[in-house]
């Protein structure tokens, strides 16, 4: 009986663990390679990431029929490379609504995960609607970068980025929330309307900003 207790308990840990990781190469097209902000394209970024949306939406719907597209979470190392950027797409169910369904993508291939809410961004997150969704995440960092970004990270060498496209409070608007923060916990909070790209405050106000970075680039900040 022992043997079968055991492949029992390993097949009980792989089954409710909810993951499954392939390598698998991603094609070049779906990932922008350079090492300055300045250098991406917004247009060609948006369409990769919608690009790879789909595939991720294909998946999902093997999970549940139902699936929506409820998010993405982006996130930075500390040395701000574009090349080691984290996708990672968010779904959720009616048919399942304690946990969210992620797919995130690699540089040697994908994740596919099922993640309590509680564990994972809480229950905030709604159903997107792509329509509103017409500025880029480099857009939104260019501008958190000018206003702050920079001389947060100047401040603080190994801080983080994370980058969360969700619909939400305030306004109930599609946001880039772009967030820094360092090894120990100080952080600052950004809003980006999805829409127009304008800079708002945590009451969903606009905030006068400065459209431009100055000339010290994202990787020349270490």
């Amino acid at each position: 009986m022992r043997p079968v207790v055991i492949v029992l308990l390993v097949f009980s840990l792989f089954f409710f663990s909810g993951c499954s990781y392939k390598k698998q190469p991603i094609a070049s097209a779906d990932i922008s390679y350079s090492d300055d902000f300045n250098q991406g394209d917004p247009d060609q970024l948006n369409n990769s990431l919608k690009t790879n949306l789909k595939k991720a939406t294909d998946y999902a719907k093997t999970w549940q029929k139902d699936a929506y597209f409820a998010g993405i979470s982006l996130k930075l190392t500390a040395d701000f490379k574009p090349s080691e950027l984290e996708n990672t797409f968010i779904f959720g169910s009616e048919q399942d609504t304690k946990n969210w369904w992620t797919y995130t993508t690699k540089s040697d291939g994908f994740l596919r995960a099922l993640i309590p809410k509680e564990d994972f961004l809480g229950n905030g997150l709604k159903k997107i609607d792509q329509s509103f969704w017409k500025k880029s995440y480099l857009e939104a960092i260019k501008i958190t970068e000018a206003n702050g970004g920079i001389k947060f990270r100047a401040e603080n060498s190994t801080a983080q980025l994370l980058v969360l496209l969700r619909r939400g409070e305030p306004n109930d608007w599609l946001w880039w929330e772009v967030i820094y923060k360092s090894q120990n916990n100080k952080e600052v909070k950004f809003l980006i309307s999805a829409e127009n790209g304008n800079l708002y405050d945590s009451k969903g106000q606009p905030v006068g900003v400065i459209q431009k970075q100055t000339e010290t680039t994202p990787s020349e900040i270490k």
